[in-house]
């Protein structure tokens, strides 16, 4: 109990004896959570973007990294500020098409050649049986 007491998103009501999850933003309900997000966007910590999925048909927010104010021209620029600020660039992955690979064709095994008569049919053959169709 004396961890639970400790964690700063853990929250005490000693009155009833509860225990609940406290929020890093507390917010109660929508009006409270749309005026918190125009506060982030007006302080420059968030960025929304229209989205394009019919899934989400809203507004995406994502965080603004402060590290970065300005973003260089040049590629070598750019690298540099990325490596100053203490983040990797992403690699580049040339896109690698496989060769094809000369196959070479297996040879087909020849089918087994199986005596097709019908011996247990010889009887119907003996006597007045027509030889040609005419």
């Amino acid at each position: 109990m004396r961890e639970l007491r400790r964690n700063e998103k853990v929250g005490f009501d000693d009155v009833e004896g509860r225990i609940f999850y406290q929020p890093e933003i507390n917010v109660k309900n929508k009006a409270a959570m749309l005026q918190k997000i125009q506060a982030l966007k007006a302080e420059g910590k968030i960025i929304g973007f229209q989205s394009f999925e019919a899934e989400i048909n809203g507004e995406v927010l994502f965080p603004i990294d402060q590290r970065l104010t300005e973003v260089p021209e040049a590629e070598d620029d750019l690298i540099a500020a990325v490596q100053a600020a203490g983040l990797k660039p992403a690699p580049r992955k040339a896109v690698r098409r496989r060769e094809k690979a000369d196959r070479k064709k297996k040879a087909r095994k020849q089918a087994k050649l199986r005596s097709v008569t019908n011996v247990h049919l010889m009887h119907l053959l003996d006597g007045d049986a027509p030889v040609t169709i005419d």
